[in-house]
């Protein structure tokens, strides 16, 4: 089952893993005056003497003048010193700065010690060694026993600012931005929206490199290659586009004909997922959800592309309930779906072999999908497990999906073997007539 490690304030639509124990959350009430927030918020992860939970590290009000709009989706990125967000904001495309600021308790402690005996001036050089000595034995030994953190722990904060943004949709009604992704290198963006067109501009001097009328209705989601080569772009007309990124010439078009009724489906998202960072050994993803509503049996899809020449390797049913959400692990090896109903699923990238399934794991439908890095501090807080991914729902809950590791059981099939094992002794005895 899926684990509540938290909720927000605010209805959130957005969710992106910042690195392998902190992730940022976005939304909002919008323009309704109805009192509820826009807000961007960031989390921790963490591990607390109640179990897996999270704790609130920067919260920044999105709300800028008379724009009271919520982040409807968003994309991000990092180059190594700080983050950039590219949000949308109607039909503008806000840019955000997060900057991670790291500071030692440890040194912290050591420094109000020195000052303290700088202040005694009075005891010898070897009785300041020693008290020195007995000072720090004695902050680390507290700090063991009053929140269990090991020594060196970091206290860790975020700072966000806001930067330029511009307008990226220019519908003649309800314009709005629905979809925005970096380019690998970051030295540009692209984005789609309700007039259909898709824009190329660079960063950070925000100027448009080009302008195509992509789809005849609105562009639901945009997708970069690894490699930065190709666009990949998904419209409510029920077609799916694939761009060469350098000069906006149209390369193909994704054909998905793995249903009787396919006619009545359309593209739902896109992601690319590649093998622990190998860029060129790439695998693409799309979902397939009914386009319009009908009595009976509508089941979604998931499927998986050869990324170089464009064609189906393989199409799975996720059941009857509509994909909402997309995403893909770090390491390559997962793909995960959340639907209209709340329900989150986990599929091998390779087979598209489902491996977890949680239905209800929100009361309403999920808005979001992140994976966590799997790495040593992230496995500390979450367990020994080969994947782990945060849900976003409207019902404001943050939940927590995770994937057991190879060789590793749940206790009631541990459980069971044990009592099959029993179960088995107790026959051979009985059928070689021996008395226990």
């Amino acid at each position: 089952m899926a684990t509540c490690i938290g909720e927000t304030d605010f209805p959130p639509y957005v969710i992106k893993c910042m690195n392998d124990t902190h992730f940022l959350v976005a939304g909002g009430g919008g323009e309704s005056k109805t009192g509820v927030p826009n807000a961007l918020e960031i989390f921790e992860v963490e591990l607390g003497s109640s179990g897996i939970a999270i704790q609130s590290k920067c919260r920044f009000n999105t709300d800028n003048g008379d724009d009271q709009s919520a982040i409807m989706n968003a994309a991000l990125r990092y180059d190594g010193k700080e983050y950039l967000m590219a949000a949308s904001k109607n039909e503008r495309c806000q840019m955000y700065q997060m900057n991670k600021t790291v500071k030692s308790l440890i040194a912290q402690t050591m420094g109000r010690d020195d000052e303290e005996k700088e202040e005694k001036g009075k005891e010898s050089k070897e009785d300041e060694v020693t008290l020195r000595k007995r000072k720090k034995k004695s902050s680390e030994s507290n700090g063991k026993k009053k929140s269990g953190a090991p020594p060196g722990r970091q206290l860790v904060h975020f700072d966000v600012k806001r930067l330029q943004s511009v307008q990226t949709d220019f519908s003649p009604t309800d314009s709005s931005q629905n979809a925005v992704c970096f380019s690998p290198n970051g030295m540009y963006f692209v984005t789609g929206g309700v007039d259909g067109h898709i824009r190329m501009w660079t960063y950070p001097t925000i100027e448009k490199v080009y302008d195509i009328e992509a789809h005849s209705k609105d562009i639901e989601d945009i997708m970069i290659s690894p490699l930065g080569n190709k666009l990949i772009t998904i419209s409510r007309d029920q077609k799916a586009y694939v761009w060469n990124t350098k000069d906006g010439s149209k390369m193909c078009e994704l054909e998905w004909e793995e249903c009787a009724d396919h006619k009545s489906y359309r593209f739902g998202s896109c992601r690319y997922a590649f093998l622990n960072g190998d860029v060129s050994n790439s695998t693409m993803f799309t979902t397939h959800t009914p386009h319009i509503q009908k009595k009976g049996r509508q089941p979604s899809y998931i499927t998986k592309w050869n990324s170089h020449k464009f064609t189906i390797d393989k199409t799975v049913c996720t059941g009857d309930d509509i994909l909402s959400a997309l995403a893909v692990s770090h390491s390559g090896y997962y793909v995960g779906v959340g639907t209209m109903s709340g329900s989150v699923g986990i599929y091998v990238t390779f087979s598209l072999q489902k491996v977890k399934w949680v239905d209800n794991a929100h009361s309403i439908f999920i808005t979001g999908l992140s994976f966590i890095p799997m790495t040593r501090n992230s496995r500390r807080v979450v367990g020994d497990k080969d994947a782990a991914v945060l849900s976003l729902s409207a019902d404001k809950k943050i939940g927590l999906v995770t994937v057991t590791r190879s060789g590793e059981y749940p206790a009631f099939l541990m459980f069971l073997g044990v009592l099959i094992l029993i179960m088995l002794i107790f026959t051979l005895f009985a059928y070689f007539g021996m008395d226990f």
